[in-house]
């Protein structure tokens, strides 16, 4: 909640966001922290490992489809994570490329005049709040990955609805 406070109120790169993040997240507890104290999640972001199911999921996908990512981070924070991929994207948009973050337009916008169309593009992403919102005003097809099974409080309607990444291959593997 927190986070998304912080890229709504105007663009800064990422690190600055979860700096900024960590540090209001500090103060709820009464508690003060230094830049650099503030700035660990950030600096750690490219060590997070992925989900268990996210590579296996991914190199099936990419058998039968281009794969972009739309991401909320800056091209040096995505690298730092694309190193634990074993596919290579077909294109990645950053929020450092449009100058924004999700819900917002930038991302949508850029997908659909440089990379896909509201007809053959499927967007899958597990937040409704960053993702399902903008391509339901997008009109744009959306499958939502629920992995905490959490109800849906939005007004979106997701085409599908899945447990995990794999889950999806697997079905999309079947049709």
């Amino acid at each position: 909640r927190i986070e998304a406070e912080v890229e709504g109120e105007r663009y800064r790169p990422y690190r600055e966001v979860l700096a900024e993040a960590t540090r209001r997240v500090a103060r709820q507890f009464e508690l003060s922290l230094s830049h650099d104290r503030a700035m660990l999640v950030a600096e750690g972001l490219g060590h997070w490992p992925l989900f268990a199911d996210t590579n296996e999921a991914l190199c099936l996908l990419k058998r039968r489809y281009r794969l972009g990512v739309l991401s909320n981070i800056d091209r040096d924070l995505f690298d730092a994570t694309a190193s634990h991929f074993e596919i290579d994207f077909d294109f990645v948009v950053t929020a450092e490329d449009v100058r924004s973050y999700k819900p917002g337009d930038g991302h949508f916008e850029r997908l659909l005049a440089e990379h896909g169309d509201r007809e053959t593009t499927l967007h899958v992403a597990q937040s409704l709040f960053h993702d399902g919102v903008p391509c339901a005003r997008f009109g744009l097809a959306y499958v939502w990955i629920n992995r905490y099974k959490e109800p849906n409080a939005t007004a979106v309607r997701p085409l599908a609805e899945y447990a995990d990444l794999r889950s999806l291959a697997e079905a999309a593997g079947r049709k």
